[in-house]
């Protein structure tokens, strides 16, 4: 399908609010002057002023532009009611979607993606749906209690399974992404199990970016002591009715689906490398640069 060119920036003032502008104003002050303002060398006597006034300019620097952050509510009022956080960036890039909860006992996701709802980046667009299927997350169950699993309510060319699907779906829809991100856990190590944990699956657009990423995990953040969680990749070739399936199929998004394993991994470990995917992804993507010193 022919895509048109995404809309990367967004009006400010949109539902939500946009941050505060602050005006820096320079100092015109000269502290290589005494206190009286005269010249004073060998104990001579001070110039008198000849009448002419000297002006002190003051410039003011023109304040960068501050992104864009609108938060809403999907399924507002329903036991379903879940957050929707969209970051826009002053500056044009690609629009990334971020999900987390789809399944609620898979906390590495939800927990990544709710701190990325607090991010500042730089270029283009996040949109974060941390607690996809919230009343699985409440009750740190894989299961939504009343739809079962909600990554398989996506059908190809067909309307979603149930009214979270629906919402979720036209949400994802109207954010008009370039890429699609589904952050899971599981309970093995894809290379030595039917699990697929330390994994990453991908549409053949993100497998450069997923490449640099997973490196990137490999040497930085997995120990070396534990060769066998080493990152590994490969193509989604799965026909489960899964969001990034559907993402990629009827938007033409590039999407991957993430996996860190539970197997004697803590729950805070889980967290920071599902955190240190999503950062590195970014900022292979040019949408948040990972030398963030100031947050």
């Amino acid at each position: 399908m022919t895509r048109s060119r995404r809309h990367f920036l967004r009006a400010v003032g949109a539902a939500g609010g946009v941050g505060a502008m602050t005006s820096l104003t320079g100092c015109g002050a000269d502290s290589g002057q005494s206190t009286d303002g005269a010249s004073r060398t060998n104990g001579t006597a001070p110039e008198t002023s000849t009448g002419e006034s000297t002006t002190t300019e003051t410039t003011t620097a023109t304040p960068a532009p501050e992104q864009a952050v609108d938060r809403r509510l999907l399924m507002e009022g329903t036991d379903d009611e879940t957050p929707l956080v969209r970051i826009d960036a002053p500056e044009a890039g690609p629009t990334v979607v971020l999900v987390g909860g789809l399944h609620g006992d898979e906390v590495g996701g939800w927990r990544a993606a709710t701190a990325a709802t607090e991010w500042t980046i730089d270029a283009g667009s996040l949109v974060v749906i941390p607690k996809a299927a919230i009343r699985a997350v409440e009750a740190r169950q894989r299961m939504h209690p009343e739809w079962g699993n909600a990554n398989r309510m996506f059908p190809l060319d067909a309307e979603p399974r149930s009214p979270l699907g629906t919402a979720l779906w036209e949400a994802v829809e109207a954010s008009d992404p370039d890429y699609v991100v589904d952050l899971h856990s599981s309970k093995g190590i894809y290379s030595e199990s039917a699990y697929y944990g330390q994994h990453v699956f991908r549409t053949e657009g993100l497998a450069a970016a997923t490449t640099e990423t997973i490196e990137y995990l490999n040497a930085e953040v997995v120990p070396d002591s534990r060769p066998a969680y080493e990152f590994t990749q490969a193509p989604i070739d799965v026909d489960y009715e899964m969001l990034v399936r559907k993402a990629n199929h009827e938007l033409g998004a590039e999407t991957a689906l993430f996996e860190v394993t539970e197997k004697n991994l803590d729950t805070e470990t889980q967290v920071a490398w599902t955190t240190a995917y999503v950062e590195k992804l970014l900022d292979v993507l040019g949408v948040r640069a990972m030398d963030r010193s100031e947050e």
